[in-house]
């Protein structure tokens, strides 16, 4: 059985009404990770596509860490998709365009979303960066909706992340070169980190 974890209730609502259109009722949660309450213990957890450098405080990744690491069984594996912005090692890309994404057409109704991302600030310090996305949604009939959003992001060094599944109690910590089993040593382009209980 697979279940999810989201933060938004109407995201989860679609996947609800996809997964009803063919047959399927899957449980899914409305939580943010780094405050998960669970109702059961499960053999493997996955955060994907970088969603774990969306929290901007570290504590806030640790604990996330930390409740995934309680609700995995015993061997259970803790998998995360990472990845190093090319911001972290090149000041040129210190500010400027973050690159645009669609348009993509709903072919039901003619609908079409367009992202554009500009980035804002980048604090090597802190390992944080900050970039503006303007979401604009056109339909057919109707005016533009254009909604916009700060985005922050936290990156870590390899080995600063394995010692923080370390410190979460995690073992056989093991970084996955771009998908693949071959073991990272360096970043480059996506990472996967594993973990277990």
């Amino acid at each position: 059985d697979v279940e999810g974890v989201y933060a938004s209730q109407p995201r989860l609502g679609a996947c609800q009404a996809r997964a009803a259109a063919i047959g399927k009722k899957p449980a899914l949660y409305c939580q943010l990770m780094q405050a998960l309450d669970l109702p059961h213990r499960y053999h493997t957890i996955y955060i994907s596509v970088g969603s774990f450098h969306l929290l901007k405080e570290r504590e806030e990744a640790m604990e996330t860490l930390r409740r995934c690491h309680r609700y995995l069984l015993p061997g259970g594996k803790l998998y995360i998709t990472a990845y190093r912005p090319t911001a972290a090692d090149d000041p040129k890309h210190r500010e400027g365009g973050c690159g645009n994404m669609g348009p993509i057409t709903r072919p039901d109704d003619g609908a079409s979303l367009t992202v554009e991302g500009w980035l804002e600030d980048v604090d090597y310090e802190q390992r944080i960066m900050t970039e503006r996305r303007r979401y604009v949604l056109e339909q057919p009939g109707r005016p533009p909706r254009i909604e916009e959003a700060v985005l922050y992001q936290r990156w870590y060094d390899l080995d600063e992340l394995k010692a923080m599944f370390t410190s979460a109690g995690f073992t056989d910590v093991f970084v996955h070169r771009d998908f693949s089993p071959e073991p990272a040593t360096e970043w480059r382009d996506w990472l996967v980190f594993r973990g277990t209980k």
